[in-house]
C-alpha cells in the first residue's frame, strides 16, 4: 500500500503529512485556517495543501468536533464555529477527484498510538488526549470502534460527578470540566493567594494571564503547595475515569497525550493510584498507563491509517 496525506485540522491551523503505512511521515505542510474561515474556502485550501504533498490514492481527515465516519459529516466543531452539518468528506472528494475519510480528531490520536504508537502490539487500547478539552478513543483488534453512528470514544463526556457541573454536551460533571486546561486553571485561581513571593505568582511576574498549565507544572515541582493540589485534584478526576474504562474494555493499555499530559507524574501518578483503588480487577491485572510518543503527528498519522484501513476494506463503512 502506498503512502497517503492525512491531515489533521486545527482552529488555526490544518497539518497535513504524506504518511506510510508503518506510520513514519515522508513529508509535512501546515496551512492557515482562520476559525472564521467558510467551510467552503477551507477545503479549497486544504486540497491545495494536498496537491502540494503529490499523487495520493486516498486521503484522511481528522478534525475536532462531532463527527459521523461512516458519512463522513462533521456536525459541530468547537475550533470552527461556522462549521454545522458540513458534509466534508464529500466536498473534499470533489474537489480532489479521490476517496476521503472523515474521523474525529482525538480517535485520530488513538489510532496512531494503538497501531504505531505507545500501544503498539496492544489490544484492546484505550487512547486519551488531554489539552484544552478531553478526547480520546477505543482500538480494538486494530480496528477503531466507531459505535452504531460512528459517535463512540467521545471520553471526556464520561461523567465523573453526576451532580456536578453542566458541560455544553448536556451531560454532567464531565471529565473534560475537570481535567481540561480551563478548569486546572480555574482551581488553582480559587485556592491561591495570589500575593508577591508565592512561585506561581514570581513565576509570571505577577500577570495572572500569563499563568499556563505549563507554569503550574513548574510551581508545583518548586514545592508551591496549591499547584501541586491543583494536579492531585485533576489526576483523581482522570483516575476515576480510568477505572470505568478498565471496567469496560479491559485494556491492555490505555495511552495519555497532549498538553495537559506533559505534567507527567503530577497527573499521571495520582491517576494510577485512584485506578488502582476503583477498578474492579487485582491491581497487577490492571492495565499500564503510559504517556504518547508519536507527539503533534499523531493526529495527522491517525487519519491516514484510518484511510488506509477504508482502501482495504473497499469503503468500509463509507
Amino acid at each position: 500500500m502506498s503512502a497517503i496525506v492525512g491531515i489533521d485540522i486545527g482552529g488555526t491551523a490544518i497539518k497535513l503529512g504524506l504518511v506510510k503505512p508503518d506510520g513514519s511521515v515522508l513529508s509535512r505542510l501546515t496551512v492557515d485556517t482562520p476559525a472564521e474561515e467558510t467551510p467552503a474556502a477551507s477545503v479549497k485550501r486544504i486540497a491545495e495543501g494536498v496537491r502540494r504533498l503529490g499523487e495520493t490514492p486516498r486521503v484522511g481527515v481528522g478534525c475536532a468536533g462531532l463527527v459521523s465516519m461512516d458519512s463522513g459529516v462533521l456536525h459541530t466543531s468547537p475550533n470552527l464555529p461556522k462549521w454545522t452539518d458540513v458534509p466534508l468528506a464529500q466536498l473534499l472528494e470533489t474537489e480532489l477527484q479521490t476517496p476521503v475519510s472523515v474521523l474525529n480528531d482525538a480517535n485520530a490520536f488513538a489510532l496512531a498510538e494503538a497501531r504505531v504508537g505507545a500501544g503498539r502490539g496492544k489490544d484492546p487500547v484505550v487512547g486519551l488526549t488531554l489539552g484544552t478539552g478531553v478526547g480520546g478513543g477505543i482500538v480494538i483488534g486494530g480496528q477503531l470502534y466507531g459505535g452504531h453512528h460512528g459517535f463512540a470514544g467521545e471520553i471526556g463526556h464520561t461523567s465523573i460527578d453526576y451532580n456536578g457541573p453542566s458541560c455544553a454536551c448536556g451531560n454532567r460533571g464531565c471529565l473534560e470540566l475537570m481535567v481540561g486546561r480551563r478548569p486546572i486553571l480555574n482551581d488553582y485561581a480559587g485556592r491561591a493567594n495570589w500575593t508577591p513571593g508565592t512561585v506561581a505568582y514570581d513565576l509570571v511576574d505577577g500577570r495572572r494571564e500569563d499563568l499556563t498549565p505549563e507554569t503550574l507544572c513548574r510551581a508545583a515541582v518548586q514545592g508551591d503547595p496549591e499547584a501541586q493540589a491543583c494536579w492531585e485534584t485533576a489526576g483523581v478526576a482522570l483516575g476515576s475515569a480510568l477505572a470505568t474504562f478498565a471496567n469496560l474494555f479491559d485494556p491492555q493499555i490505555i495511552v495519555i497525550g497532549g498538553g495537559i499530559a506533559q505534567a507527567g507524574e503530577l497527573i499521571f501518578e495520582p491517576a494510577r493510584r485512584v485506578m488502582r483503588e476503583r477498578a474492579m480487577s487485582a491491581p497487577a491485572d490492571q492495565p499500564p498507563v503510559v504517556p504518547a510518543i508519536l507527539g503533534t503527528d499523531a493526529g495527522l498519522i491517525g487519519a491516514a491509517l484510518y484511510a488506509m484501513s477504508e482502501e482495504g476494506a473497499g469503503e468500509g463503512a463509507r
